[in-house]
């Protein structure tokens, strides 16, 4: 009880509509089936060497890259709620797509624009906490987000695995994009198209009016190659790793997916705490050190 208590204590007085946006997330990536399981999928079903698959997932990665700064820019025009639903509602429709693709191109082409659609909520989820947040909640906003993500990406992989092991590797494409549609649905159902934290509105013109282009921000850029590097290296638990547990472990997909489920709960259970106890008593530059 006392877990629990502390857990309702680190998030207690977020806005409502920071928790229905939580519950969208939690949702959306609850069915995210797919990445854990791609590279097993091209390489063991569709029969594609380990090389050939790490040149298609990186089409994943091109798409993420594409989709996350197309996203930014349209959010500065349309604004986060179009983004949003439109990311979640025509991703899930191109995992209905990309199931029905064999080919080495139709694979590369049909990930780069599942993924571009996919990321393009990134920015736009981002810039609707600072909208609704005042500037004192949005950590905890963040965590909270974060903590549903990462419980979701605990649910996914190990129901994933199940569906995999038991139906087949191409309902996992269904469930996903499934997923994906229902979730744009709660969120135009919870989530408020009109603006309902005005007070926020000229805090956030100011903020914008100082913000100069980050290419001139040479630390920034540095700090950006850091964080480049550090996800090159954080990929190969989509990639290498699973294909390294059936064909060197011996897994079956049930156990591959429970533990991949393992770094979801273990970042669920870890971080919340970490950030309550942490939040305004240590610079986040030293953490990051750390």
């Amino acid at each position: 009880m006392k877990v629990l208590s502390f857990y309702k204590e680190s998030y207690s007085g977020l806005p409502l509509v920071v928790w229905h946006l939580t519950a969208v997330m939690f949702i959306n990536r609850a069915g995210a089936m797919v990445l854990p399981f791609l590279s097993l999928y091209v390489t063991k079903i569709l029969g594609y060497s380990l090389v050939e698959s790490g040149f298609i997932l990186g089409f994943y990665g091109l798409g993420s890259l594409i989709g996350t700064y197309i996203g930014g820019q349209l959010t500065d025009k349309l604004g986060h709620y179009p983004i949003q639903v439109g990311s979640l509602f025509f991703s899930g429709l191109s995992f209905f797509v990309l199931m029905q693709l064999t080919g080495f191109y139709e694979l590369c082409l049909g990930l780069l624009v599942t993924s571009a659609l996919a990321d393009a909520l990134r920015p736009a989820n981002m810039a609707s906490i600072a909208e609704y947040c005042p500037p004192e909640l949005r950590t905890r906003a963040i965590g909270l987000i974060r903590l549903a993500i990462n419980l979701g990406f605990s649910a996914g992989p190990a129901v994933g695995g199940f569906i995999a092991l038991l139906l087949g590797y191409r309902w996992l494409f269904f469930v996903d994009g499934l997923t994906c549609v229902l979730a744009s649905f709660l969120f135009i159902w919870l989530i408020p198209r009109s603006n309902s934290q005005a007070p926020h509105e000229e805090e956030i013109h100011e903020e914008q009016a100082d913000f100069n282009s980050p290419f001139a921000d040479k630390v920034y850029l540095f700090f950006i190659l850091l964080i480049m590097m550090t996800s090159m290296v954080f990929m190969q638990y989509f990639h290498t790793v699973p294909v390294y547990l059936e064909d060197k472990m011996h897994l079956n997909e049930k156990y591959i997916g429970i533990l991949m489920a393992v770094n979801g709960l273990m970042i669920a259970l870890i971080e919340v705490p970490l950030i309550h106890f942490l939040d305004d008593k240590i610079h986040p530059f030293k953490l990051l050190i750390a």
